[in-house]
């Protein structure tokens, strides 16, 4: 170290040196074994699922090279659940396919009609997927899910064309006429339609915030997907039509050697089509009889709207659907300044836990786990344990010793007979008894919405108390934290603010110190150098690299005047501590968290058995009836409940701008301000439906159950603006009204049958579906379901009637004119 007086001073002399290693601030265990934690984080751009793949490759190839008492496990991998829920997503897409066929043929009843249908269905796609190509898109979740619902419409127009070339056959027109001259005649309708539907999708390419980035591609791709579709029902199906259909007998001659000839199928066919016209006829039959009673119809359409409006206090609300990953995670906090190794301990015990708790469960249930690909048996569904404890050098963890996460994986949820949700409260409600647990998080939900949020909020449900004095926006959300508990649903109320961290502070006599010349900065490198620790350089033999780390003995740094005989050297001169400065224990903050500069306390809340909004609205109410604020102190709100008020207000506004686009495209086509009023009662219908079926099924509405209405808007009225658009053809043949709507009626009841039930049977799928990832798209396609019955029915009986009131007012009004509009063509 020196040499004086001819002395040499070696280090040797003076300290203790020793081959040990860090002093443990941090604990890991990963399936009751020690370990450590490497996070790898991805390029922004880069596939989440190539880049876990390469990483699981890299860890096989290192598995072989590696010791073999070290073993890798996956404590999160963001791929898992993204792969499960686009294997199962794909699914519901082909058995949508499948169920559209079948519908497809058991209206057809001919394999050449259904082929020509069916067609449609692979040219759409092909068409859907370049357009995806073309924009740089991938096949996600969100693509999947949009070709699922598209897959039932994108035959809607051909159904048409097909039905009208079907019509014009039977009354003796060649195929290839008819084929020609069918599609010609409903071009503008279909495009009138499809455009109704297209305007309420495409601009949710246009939404910002949560939404935008969740339905930006689903908007973009499903209206590629019909606008293909349609190209396809304009010339595609004209031309398989006038290939795959078979010209009609008319002479007797021809009649009487096709009967003699005929197949089973076309005995099947005979059959079964006295069946449709049976149906058909009774339909005719309902429709006059209705005619005949419209008020009481009309009676009957407003207790139906009635009884939708008395339901909706029913049907919960909430940003986005509860989603069972099959991941849990606890995080907790002990009292301040708590040692590692208690933290560690309550992490064991917590493990421990889970597993009792689980057991419990299976009881409750009675039903076992399914063996593992080898055929071993097992006895529970948790695949995975790991937790963390204690303080670390950075990244997660970095606040302080009493803090613990704990991370639990389970099987999927096909192969548990529990949801995550159900053994996380379970926990949960036995973790809130134990006193040395001052707060505890669970997260159970995707990550996805925490990642597209942008925050940091563990809960739904934020309270932001604002306010520079924190001891008064402690005091108010202290008092808001007791008001919660009394809230039903509301669960596990925390205030993420520190009392207090114990401190050493040393106060300085800035007089004595500049008397003895010591600054402040010499005095903090010192004492961090004594107690704390530096690492002074490096030291390398062969391979292997070591810190030399220098502090001073444990012996030396236990008590508060170990402090204060610590000395500092100015100029070759040892100053003692305490000759300029006092050391006094306090507590000061861990944490001052701040929002537009401004002091805050967040409280954060869980939801469990009621929906986001019924508890937001209750704690929102609560706290305007009983919280004073001071002068200076504000309240905000912050979280999923915060996005989901932004979210419905954007997607309310899309809705309005949707009926009003689809009113105006539908004025331009019939030339009149009345006909769409008309079908515009299609719509409120179809809410009502969706409503039922969104009560009857237990969902709530949240942004996916929105964006279903809004896709009801666009399609509940093609229906409509088929059957009065030809109603108006008739009536410009001079056919009387009521003649009209029975003629129409039946013309175009399998129609609309066939397109309401290849767009239900092609979501019915993702509607039943209890796999992972089903939670988030069943409640679009039930909204979609529910409203497309209903408004079916309400077209097919409802509308008549309406036109046909209207129609005599119009003419009363108008001096006998017989026609509400002009035809779409």
């Amino acid at each position: 170290l020196l040499q004086k007086d001819g002395a040499i001073v070696r280090l040797k002399d003076v300290s203790e040196i020793s081959d040990s290693f860090q002093e443990i601030t941090q604990f890991v265990e990963t399936m009751g074994r020690d370990g450590m934690i490497m996070m790898v984080q991805k390029r922004s751009g880069a596939n989440t699922v190539s880049v876990c793949a390469e990483i699981r490759s890299e860890l096989q190839r290192l598995e072989e090279v590696i010791p073999r008492d070290i073993e890798f496990f996956i404590v999160n991998d963001a791929s898992t659940f993204i792969t499960q829920s686009i294997n199962n997503v794909k699914g519901t897409v082909y058995w949508g396919g499948i169920f559209v066929v079948l519908v497809s043929f058991f209206f057809l009843r001919s394999l050449r009609s259904s082929l020509v249908i069916v067609l449609t269905i692979p040219f759409s796609l092909i068409i859907a997927f370049c357009f995806m190509y073309f924009m740089g898109w991938t096949i996600n979740m969100i693509s999947l899910s949009a070709l699922a619902i598209a897959i039932g419409m994108v035959v809607d127009n051909a159904i048409v064309v097909l039905e009208n070339i079907s019509s014009l056959v039977h009354r003796g027109v060649k195929v290839k006429e008819a084929s020609m001259f069918a599609a010609s005649e409903v071009m503008f309708s279909l495009t009138a339609s499809t455009a109704t539907t297209i305007c309420v999708f495409l601009p949710l390419v246009f939404v910002k915030g949560a939404s935008g980035i969740m339905f930006r591609q689903l908007g973009g791709l499903v209206t590629a997907t019909l606008l293909a579709s349609l190209g396809c029902a304009l010339t595609l199906t004209p031309m398989l039509s006038s290939k795959l259909l078979k010209t009609l007998p008319r002479s007797k001659a021809e009649i009487e050697a096709a009967k003699r000839k005929r197949s089973w199928s076309q005995r099947l066919y005979q059959r079964s089509e006295s069946w449709f016209l049976a149906f058909e006829g009774g339909y005719g039959r309902l429709l006059g009889f209705c005619l005949k009673h419209k008020y009481a119809v009309l009676v009957f359409a407003t207790l139906v709207l009635c009884a939708a409006l008395l339901i909706i206090p029913f049907v919960g609300t909430e940003f986005t659907p509860d989603q069972d990953t099959g991941e849990m995670t606890f995080r907790f906090q002990l009292p301040v300044s708590t040692r590692a190794e208690l933290t560690a301990q309550t992490s064991r015990r917590i493990v421990d836990t889970v597993y009792r708790k689980e057991q419990e469960l299976l009881t409750q249930y009675k039903q076992g786990i399914p063996d593992d690909e080898a055929g071993q048996r097992r006895s529970s569904a948790v695949r995975f344990t790991n937790w963390r404890a204690g303080r670390s050098s950075g990244g997660w963890g970095s606040r302080g010793s009493h803090i613990g996460q704990v991370n639990i994986r389970l099987l999927p949820l096909e192969e548990r007979p529990y949801a995550v949700s159900e053994l996380g409260e379970a926990v949960l409600s036995e973790l809130r008894g134990w006193p040395e647990i001052d707060r505890v998080f669970l997260g159970t939900s995707n990550r996805l919405m925490s990642r597209i949020l942008g925050g940091s909020n563990e809960k739904p449900i934020v309270v932001e108390v604002l306010g520079y004095d924190l001891e008064q926006t402690f005091a108010i959300a202290q008092k808001i934290r007791q008001m919660a508990l009394d809230i039903p649903g509301c669960k596990d109320p925390v205030i993420t603010f520190d009392s207090g961290n114990r401190e050493l502070v040393i106060n300085i006599d800035r007089e004595a110190a500049a008397v003895l010349g010591v600054d402040v900065d010499n005095i903090v490198s010192s004492i961090r150098t004594l107690f704390y620790g530096n690492e002074a350089s490096q030291f390398r033999e062969g391979e292997d690299e070591y810190e030399i780390f220098v502090q001073l003995g444990e012996v030396e740094r236990r008590s508060v005047n170990d402090i204060l005989n610590s000395e500092i050297t100015v100029n070759g001169n040892r100053i003692r501590l305490d000759s300029f400065a006092s050391v006094s224990e306090e507590l000061g903050p861990v944490t001052i968290n701040r929002v537009g500069q401004e002091r805050v306390v967040y409280l954060q809340l869980d939801v469990y058995g009621r929906s986001l909004g019924e508890v937001g609205a209750d704690l929102k109410r609560a706290i305007a009836e009983n919280i004073i604020l001071p002068p200076g102190i504000g309240i905000d709100y912050d979280g999923q409940i915060k996005e989901q008020g932004k979210s419905f207000r954007d997607l309310t506004l899309m809705l309005v701008l949707g009926v009003l686009l689809v009113y105006m495209i539908m004025a331009a086509q019939f030339e009149s301000y009345l006909a769409p009023f008309i079908v515009m009662f299609s719509i409120p219908f179809a809410f009502a439906g969706a409503i039922f079926a969104l009560a009857f099924s237990g969902k709530t509405l949240n942004i996916m159950s929105f964006i279903g209405l809004i896709m009801l808007v666009g399609t509940v009225v093609n229906n409509a603006i088929v059957l009065i658009d030809y109603i108006n053809i008739l009536v410009a043949r001079k056919i009387p009204v009521l003649q009209a709507i029975e003629v129409a009626g039946r013309q175009r009841l399998r129609p609309v049958l066939m397109t309401t039930l290849t767009t239900i049977f092609g979501m019915l799928p993702m509607a039943l579906s209890k796999a992972t990832g089903s939670e988030l798209w069943s409640p679009l396609s039930i909204t979609i379901i529910g409203g497309l019955s209903i408004s079916t029915l309400v077209t097919l009986v409802f509308i008549p009637i309406l036109y046909s009131m209207l129609i005599k007012m119009n003419n009363n009004n108008n001096g006998g004119q017989q026609q509400l509009s002009g035809t779409a063509g």
